[in-house]
């Protein structure tokens, strides 16, 4: 911007010293104004402004004697030393502005920011603040400063941290472009977290600035559930587990981030002795200096173009097949979400460790490390004992969750269980079953002939935008075995990420016990699921509750993600929202050529009254259609939703 557009005659500038001219140059000096509106101003000092002027000296009360005339005569000389003396580039003055971008008059100021040289540039060290959204830091006095791509990812947005910016002109004199650059980070402290407000994208934020002294000045009083958590940490033992956390195991809930990640000195897997502050806006700790510790202590992790994987032995637990924990690292409990141990716990192997590489996951609310892949001598060794010696599971039980037959078992919970083709059981049906395991796909297929469905109430759900819910009874899962997890009867471990379960202080005055579930989904691939259980909360009490069209978490996840069908295709939700209510029957459906049976053993249900009038002659036919499997195939693939519920209403 042109020197001074937009500025006022008269006003007081203040200025910092970015370049130092050599002769013949009229001018010795560049000086940089940051105006009100955020904008940089180039001024000129000129060469007139180091000279003392005559009319500067002014007759004083010494006297006349010959003594006080070498006084005066210092004084002189002082003054033109200290008018002479050169700026410096990180000089700050002070002048009024005539209008002009020369500056002819100044005073100087006290300097502010450290200033070195790092050729072809100087660099200032200034507070800066990452933007969230571009690849850039805000100083206050300075304005914006570019970064590099890669530097913007290294770097916490959000957070006041120390770091060298590069100051330069480009273009010739008069018509220079004021340049500001990333150099290089230099700290983090929580003292300095004050100034976050000064960044221009952030609106009404309040700061938290305990630990700064013993008043109480802060305006974040600290949250009822972290009654007893530490506001700056010392000295703490952290592995350094993943690209931007370390992973501390006196306090595994808590996660400690880098402010600024320097590949050069960071080592994966080594323990750190570090600082850390709370951050109040991330709900997290940022770390502000480390040391590394005693190398022997170093976890095995290996570092991929995608992530760090940790490599160690995991148990499976006894009560929750689809979890996992260590026992040497104390790491919680951990979900299997590649399905690399879906059969683990059929094999011999169930009650000994696994060798397995696992990564952190810095958005599970249930645990922070999630298994990635086995290692590949006891894949082939549980691969083969499946092989040879499983093909039938017996006794199982579950709940029918989707209208193409899958079933899910709280006692298998990895697996993947499916009526025959030409058995229909209502969603929401308890049943009882032995299933015959495809090895290649692992999924297990239901022999008819073993089928029962039980005389029980089906589980209340309703389908919402092309998925199912279902409402269960639930209990909260003792806090030290993880950091956040739910229990059902019929679907098991339960993981809450879009946070709509109460808080742990709420838990106590609880009277309620149910909540709805739905099926966790995959990723667009099909080849990760997203929540860190097989089913996840979606409401609490009252599925009126839920809101939005599709079950998104803070970061953005879609936990709905894609469901796997039985043909294999992966199916999203619906995006337009569309809520069916619906009844699951008491009745199932035999396979085809049980109709040589008497009508009355084709259903549970007490429609059999022994009257003759004509509705309930109709129902017994209708029933009779129904069993029939080709019919039935018919009028589910022609018959709208509107038709298919008022037949169920007739048939219940």
């Amino acid at each position: 911007m042109a020197a001074g557009s937009g500025l006022e005659r008269g006003r007081k500038l203040f200025g910092v010293a970015i370049t130092m001219l050599d002769l013949p140059s009229f001018y010795t000096n560049h000086i940089v104004v940051r105006d009100d509106s955020g904008s940089l101003h180039l001024f000129y000092v000129t060469r007139e402004a180091f000279m003392l002027a005559p009319e500067s000296f002014v007759q004083n009360e010494r006297t006349t004697e010959s003594n006080d005339v070498f006084e005066i005569v210092a004084d002189i000389k002082n003054a033109v030393r200290r008018r002479e003396r050169p700026l410096c580039i990180g000089d700050w003055i002070s002048w009024y502005y005539s209008g002009s971008e020369d500056v002819s008059e100044f005073k100087r100021e006290h300097k502010i920011y450290e200033v070195q040289s790092a050729f072809p540039y100087f660099q200032f060290l200034l507070d800066v603040i990452k933007s969230p959204t571009q690849n850039c830091v805000y100083n206050d006095s300075f304005g914006y400063a570019r970064m590099s791509p890669d530097e913007a990812s290294k770097m916490l947005p959000n957070i006041v941290v120390k770091a060298w910016i590069n100051v330069y002109l480009e273009g010739t004199m008069k018509k220079e472009k004021i340049c500001l650059s990333f150099g290089g980070y230099v700290s983090c402290d929580f003292q300095t977290q004050i100034k976050l407000p000064d960044a221009p994208w952030i609106e009404h934020h309040k700061v938290d600035m305990r630990g700064l002294s013993d008043d109480e000045e802060y305006m974040l009083e600290k949250s009822k559930k972290d009654k007893k958590r530490e506001n700056n940490v010392i000295g703490r033992l952290g592995f350094y587990v993943s690209w931007r956390s370390l992973y501390v195991e006196k306090t595994p809930d808590k996660i400690f981030l880098l402010p600024y990640v320097d590949d050069s000195v960071m080592t994966p897997g080594v323990q750190y002795r570090l600082n850390a502050y709370w951050c109040e806006t991330r709900e997290c700790f940022i770390v502000t200096d480390m040391e590394k510790t005693i190398d022997t202590n170093a976890m095995l992790v290996y570092k991929t173009d995608e992530r760090f994987l940790i490599l160690d032995n995991l148990s499976q637990r006894d009560d929750f097949k689809s979890m996992f924990y260590t026992e040497k690292l104390k790491m919680g409990m951990m979900d299997d979400p590649t399905g690399a141990l879906v059969t683990h716990h059929l094999s011999r192997y169930a009650q000994s460790k696994c060798r397995v590489y696992f990564y952190e996951d810095l958005n599970g609310t249930l645990g922070r490390f999630r298994i990635e892949k086995v290692e590949a001598e006891k894949e082939t060794k549980i691969e083969k004992n499946i092989r040879e010696n499983i093909r039938d599971l017996s006794g199982v039980k579950g709940v029918v969750i989707s209208s193409d037959g899958l079933i899910f078992s709280s006692s298998h919970s990895p697996l993947r269980f499916y009526l025959p083709p030409d058995v229909v059981v209502p969603v929401g049906s308890h049943v009882a079953f032995t299933a015959t395991i495809d090895h290649d796909t692992k999924i297990f297929h239901v022999k008819a002939e073993t089928l029962k469905v039980f005389d029980k109430e089906p589980l209340e759900h309703i389908e919402y935008n092309g998925r199912f819910l279902f409402k269960t009874e639930f209990s909260w899962l003792p806090r030290g075995e993880s950091m956040n997890a739910f229990v059902s009867p019929a679907f098991s471990l339960l993981e809450d990420p879009l946070k709509v379960m109460p808080t742990e202080d709420e838990e106590k005055n609880l009277k309620h016990n149910t909540l709805w579930v739905a099926q966790s989904g995959l990723d667009e691939k099909g080849e990760r699921r997203i929540a860190q259980t097989p089913f996840f909360v979606v409401a609490y009490k009252d599925v009126k509750d839920i809101k939005a069209d599709k079950f998104i978490d803070a970061v953005g996840r879609d936990i709905g993600g894609w469901l796997r069908m039985r043909d294999g295709q992966l199916k999203a939700m619906e995006s337009a929202k569309k809520v069916r209510t619906v009844t699951a029957g008491k009745f199932s459906f035999p396979k085809k050529g049980a109709s040589s049976l008497p009508l009355s053993s084709l259903s549970i249900s007490p429609s059999d009254c022994g009257c003759r009038v004509n509705a309930c002659q109709s129902k017994k036919m209708l029933l009779k259609l129904m069993n029939d499997p080709a019919f039935r195939r018919l009028f589910y693939e022609v018959a709208p939703d509107e038709t298919q519920e008022t037949v169920m209403a007739c048939i219940m």
